[in-house]
């Protein structure tokens, strides 16, 4: 036996004996456990492998009046009385077992990550910007320097020997313009140190969006299939619910039905007996009214003939009540 899912019409099949199989369309059946009813509909049908379970439905109880009553025993013989067979018990355990086999909650194994990322992006700092902690400006910084002072060598060394190889103001002062063009020239970098460091700031905050951007995609995918095992939990649950309830509704149907069919015996029987002891009531209440008759030799009428003989207290002492007597014998005659 399996069920389809067709749009909102649930169909169920038991496969015959001779291998044929018989549908039965259960149109508009709830779904019992929810969400699973809006779920988009596919226009495929799911069935479910029936090797998952080991419950037969064919194995529910066939029959609970097997000792039709009889006339000797339909006093002493007692309503069928209903019972689960080991089937239907079967079924409601395997219904149980999937159920408290519900998957937990969805546990995140990005959720730590992607919160630790959301607040770092949100609780960025602002940008800013000091050279001085720049580890770039302050290798350019030694390089300008060191080039700055032997260059203010060189050119005092030239002053001097212009000179004659004193020393004297004016080659310190022309050393010392060098060695200031110089740090002007570190100065007129700052600039482009500072936009690149706001690039690689903004560079920074691209790359931890695009980090959580590749978290949420990953955590998205195994929701996904967190939702896909829930949703297939729901559909098994749904078609052992409706394993278990079909079952269960066959057999307490045969039961209604067996009780019928002993109820039906029981009243037959008692009919057949309440009719013979009335049959002996009216003989017996013949021969005591008309047996002292027979031994003077006189007319003795027979008991069953309703002309001659009218039970004691019946009133059907006038031609009309004789006449009624007569068509009661006919039909009572013509039905046995």
């Amino acid at each position: 036996m399996g069920y389809t899912n067709n749009g909102s019409e649930w169909r169920k099949w038991f496969d015959q004996p001779d291998g044929t199989t018989e549908r039965v369309n259960r149109g508009g059946k709830g779904n019992k456990y929810g969400s699973g009813a809006n779920q988009a509909n596919t226009g495929t049908e799911t069935r479910v492998d029936m090797n998952q379970i080991s419950v037969d439905p064919s194995a529910i109880t066939q029959s609970y009046y097997t000792n039709p009553l009889t006339y000797e025993n339909y006093e002493t013989q007692s309503r069928p009385v209903y019972q689960q067979s080991q089937a239907l018990k079967d079924a409601a355990d395997r219904l149980q077992q999937h159920e408290n086999s519900k998957p937990g909650p969805y546990e995140s194994q990005y959720n730590e990550q992607i919160q630790g990322l959301i607040d770092q992006i949100l609780n960025r700092d602002k940008f800013s910007y000091d050279f001085s902690q720049d580890p770039m400006y302050q290798q350019y910084a030694q390089q300008y320097q060191r080039g700055g002072k032997l260059a203010m060598q060189d050119a005092m060394a030239e002053s001097a020997a212009l000179t004659g190889g004193y020393g004297n103001s004016y080659a310190q002062q022309v050393g010392q313009q060098t060695y200031q063009q110089y740090m002007e020239d570190l100065n007129n970098i700052i600039p482009e140190l500072r936009d690149a460091a706001y690039d690689m700031y903004q560079d920074e905050g691209e790359t931890m969006r695009s980090n959580l951007s590749m978290l949420q995609t990953e955590d998205d995918r195994d929701y996904g299939k967190y939702r896909d095992t829930v949703t297939d939990w729901k559909d098994e649950l749904n078609y052992f619910y409706n394993v278990y309830s079909d079952m269960s509704e066959q057999e307490y149907q045969r039961y209604m039905n067996d009780s019928a069919a002993w109820e039906a015996d029981r009243a037959y029987w008692y009919q057949k007996a309440y009719d013979e002891q009335q049959q002996k009531n009216w003989e017996k209440e013949f021969a005591a009214k008309y047996g002292s008759k027979s031994s003077s030799g006189g007319n003795k009428p027979h008991p069953k003939d309703p002309i001659q003989y009218t039970p004691s207290g019946s009133g059907l002492g006038t031609d009309a009540s004789r006449t009624l007597a007569i068509q009661l014998a006919k039909l009572k005659n013509s039905a046995k």
